[in-house]
């Protein structure tokens, strides 16, 4: 068997660990943080902006530890801020430290999940890469759906939010002992190419409708074209939904009369639907033009994120999430199938990384204005339905961003 599978079967299990127990399991207590502590609703959402931020803002660092020490030394360090994090929450007392071991979090949950993780898949896989992706970002739609409801469910029964930091410092630590066994750079080390073909049929063509770049893209160069910017406008749009709803949504729905189970558990069902969506994108990425998958996505998570607006209901409740978390499973696949199809592997650390920094900056920042909105306007009717109006135009230009061609890249013989 292609050892690419079973590389991409670990890289998943690792991030259903990280994202499954840190993004979506502290989404899901965010309640209790602030009854426990106190703290205003704003307060702990600037949390949540500050685990978004740690984790995209990062993403420099991610690359050059790439670039010098490799993909699996990254996801090994990764689980070292993760647990320093972890356990500065769980002792630690006051904002400071709460937002200190949230930054920590952040930057060991970036470390091990998306930049190594989509950049080993592109490395390994050609023909199937937006398969291969579309799995592997899929199964963190499956930690949310297990984590969401487990931590609100725990969070709720033990009155506590710190004795789940154990179980994410526990998360790391096993994601670090998976990459050190069984993670490997590139194929050629085992004799190979993308995809399991052998070295002499290295120049072979790659089949398929989508359009995957053979030039050599340079950072400088990717940057100028429209094409990287509506990548980097939808996949903000898209993140900035995720966070607006993962900090924002249990408590709406709480507030239009829906118990903190339930809510928490349509939040599982967005995660589950994005799995769904993951691998509907992976699948047809590899026939389709991703940037229609893009479109699609960011189409649905407008609205999803309406409906949410009337959620009082567990009907409307599951559609939100339905809805919603299918779009965003779209979208989340088609942001990396998209820099690899358009500018190559060798550069695409760096370009996700670039590529990160803007994006995180839009989703951290969405949580801040979602609660400043909800204080000023007494409600999410400005934020979720201007959300949906932005993200539906973005949807529009997304489609229009065709394969970019520069006459001064050099061509791969």
């Amino acid at each position: 068997m292609f050892y690419g599978w079973i590389l991409l079967s670990t890289l998943s299990v690792i991030y259903f660990l990280s994202v499954g127990a840190i993004f979506y399991g502290f989404a899901a207590v965010i309640p209790q943080i602030i009854e426990d502590e106190g703290w205003s609703r704003v307060q702990v959402s600037a949390g949540f902006s500050i685990l978004t931020a740690a984790a995209g803002l990062s993403g420099p660092l991610i690359a050059l530890v790439i670039q010098r020490f490799g993909a699996r030394m990254a996801i090994v360090v990764g689980s070292l801020f993760t647990i320093f994090g972890a356990t500065l929450m769980y002792t630690g007392e006051g904002l400071s430290n709460f937002y200190l071991g949230l930054c920590f979090v952040g930057v060991g949950m970036g470390m091990q999940t998306v930049i190594p993780g989509t950049q080993l898949l592109t490395r390994w896989f050609q023909r199937y890469r937006a398969l291969a992706l579309g799995v592997f970002l899929s199964s963190a739609g499956l930690g949310a759906l297990i984590a969401a409801p487990t931590f609100g469910f725990l969070s709720e029964s033990y009155s506590n939010w710190r004795i789940l930091m154990p179980v994410i410092a526990a998360s790391a630590l096993l994601s670090s002992i998976l990459a050190g066994l069984i993670v490997r750079e590139r194929p050629e080390v085992m004799g190979l190419m993308a995809d399991g073909r052998p070295m002499r049929d290295a120049t072979m063509a790659v089949a398929g409708t989508p359009h995957q770049t053979s030039s050599v893209w340079t950072v400088s160069i990717a940057i100028r074209t429209y094409a990287f910017w509506m990548v980097v406008l939808g996949a903000s749009l898209a993140v900035a939904g995720s966070t607006i709803v993962n900090s924002q949504a249990i408590l709406h729905m709480e507030e239009l009369g829906l118990s903190r189970v339930l809510a928490a558990s349509a939040l599982g069902v967005a995660g589950l639907l994005g799995t769904l969506g993951r691998l509907i994108s992976g699948v047809l990425g590899d026939r389709i033009e991703p940037r229609f998958l893009l479109a699609w996505g960011l189409a649905l998570e407008a609205a999803g994120i309406a409906v949410l607006l009337l959620a009082s209901h567990p009907v409307t409740a599951y559609i939100f999430a339905s809805v919603f978390g299918l779009g965003f499973g779209l979208a989340v696949v088609a942001t990396p199938a998209l820099i690899a199809n358009y500018f190559g592997s060798e550069s695409y650390a760096s370009l996700y990384a670039a590529r990160g920094v803007l994006v995180t900056l839009m989703g951290a920042m969405a949580p801040i204005v979602a609660g400043f909105l909800y204080a000023t306007t007494n409600g999410y009717s400005v934020t979720f339905l201007g959300f949906a109006i932005l993200t539906g135009v973005a949807a529009l230009l997304v489609r229009s961003a065709k394969p970019p061609v520069h006459s001064s890249v050099p061509v791969r013989p």
